[in-house]
């Protein structure tokens, strides 16, 4: 005990070490130093000293990263709800109302001709937005009938074209408000009921894509049933004959008496 009480007090003077007391503490390792730091400083494996673990350009590589990996995995086991009867008839109601509205107005509207040459070109524009998305989604569909698309690629491109169909129908009931088409010609009623059919098919595909998005098959490949494949055909249908009639008779009218 006084032995080591001499070397303590000898190390504290500044004096030498015994020689094995000096071999033994030279033999012994240096502290190990971590990356990212100075010799001493505890910091995390990678990061800089200071740096949080889940900070900085680590959180921000990771997020997108498992943010797509939830989603997928909550797309895959916790499907859509399609939406209710009571969303359905409200928003049919919706699209009606704002239907009747264009007609009132363009019923009661005499535009100056600079402002109905202006508007005539955004009717024609949302018509071609429109018909243009809903003939990308049936032309998907079809290619989901001859085996070369998914299921999943038709659902996606249906969510897709979602935004631009619903912006074309729109446009044209803003855009035929300032037209003041004559709605003594039977024609032009005619042109007018197949633009409220553009928009209540439209309702119906939300209310399709809602029951289509409840059956999830293991096979990407798989066939729907059968019921759900004839409405999906049937209201294809009726949308291209909406879409093309509201074109073809918008083209027509004013050269029809």
């Amino acid at each position: 005990m006084n032995q080591r009480v001499d070397q303590t007090q000898q190390l504290r003077r500044g004096g030498d070490l015994p020689p094995r007391r000096a071999a033994r503490h030279a033999a012994a390792p240096a502290p190990a130093r971590r990356r990212g730091g100075p010799a001493g400083v505890r910091t995390h494996r990678g990061l800089p000293p200071g740096a949080r673990r889940g900070s900085g350009a680590t959180a921000a590589g990771l997020e997108p990263a498992v943010r797509r990996r939830v989603r997928a995995v909550t797309e895959a086991v916790v499907p859509k709800a399609p939406p209710s009867t009571r969303r359905l008839l409200i928003t049919a109601a919706v699209v009606t109302l704002l239907w009747g509205d264009s007609v009132l107005v363009g019923s009661l509207l005499a535009p100056p001709e600079p402002v109905r040459v202006g508007m005539l070109a955004l009717h024609l524009a949302s018509m071609i937005l429109g018909l243009g998305a809903v003939l990308v989604l049936d032309h998907t569909g079809i290619q989901y009938i001859l085996g070369r698309k998914s299921f999943r690629d038709v659902m996606n491109m249906a969510q897709d074209t979602h935004l631009p169909i619903w912006a074309g129908f729109g446009g044209l009931l803003l855009s035929g408000a300032f037209l003041a088409p004559p709605l003594g010609k039977p024609i032009v009623l005619l042109k007018m009921l197949l633009v409220l059919g553009c928009g209540l098919g439209g309702v119906n595909a939300m209310r399709l894509t809602g029951l289509a998005n409840q059956w999830r098959p293991a096979d990407p490949h798989a066939r729907p049933p059968m019921g759900l494949m004839v409405q999906v055909l049937i209201a294809g249908g009726i949308s291209q004959v909406c879409w093309w009639g509201a074109f073809a008779v918008g083209m027509i009218s004013p050269y029809v008496g």
